[in-house]
Parts: structure tokens; C-alpha cells; sequence
């Protein structure tokens, strides 16, 4: 599954979509569900803080063993 992840100049995130799916819609919500509620630290040049595109891969595994 892959996110496209937009946050502000604060590291506060303004914006996710599933750029691959899992397959699983339901798993695809909560992963994106988390990462709305994440804080990022602002990305900085210079000692100037700017807002920020990234793209976040995850890789799930299934565990057979409950």
C-alpha cells in the first residue's frame, strides 16, 4: 500500500489518499485514518519551515498465527 501524505509548514498533515491500495478497503481507511492523525516535523531549509509532499509506502503481512 503506498499514501500520498501533504502537511503544512508546522508538520501538520492537510491531506492523504491511497495512491496503491492493500486490496482490503477497510485497512486501506485505518491506515489512512492513522496517518491523519500524525505530526510530522516541519521540513526545513535554511531554518525556514515549508509545507511538504511524500509519498509513504507500507508493507503488510498477514499473520497466520492470530
Amino acid at each position: 500500500m503506498i499514501v500520498s501524505i501533504d502537511a503544512d509548514a508546522s508538520g501538520r498533515v492537510t491531506s492523504v489518499r491511497v495512491v496503491k491500495s492493500s486490496g482490503i478497503p477497510a485497512l486501506d481507511q485505518k491506515i489512512v485514518r492513522s496517518v491523519q492523525s500524525a505530526k510530522f516535523r516541519p521540513y526545513k531549509e535554511n531554518g525556514v519551515a515549508y509545507p511538504f509532499k511524500a509519498e509513504q509506502p507500507f508493507e503488510l503481512k498477514l499473520n497466520s498465527n492470530g
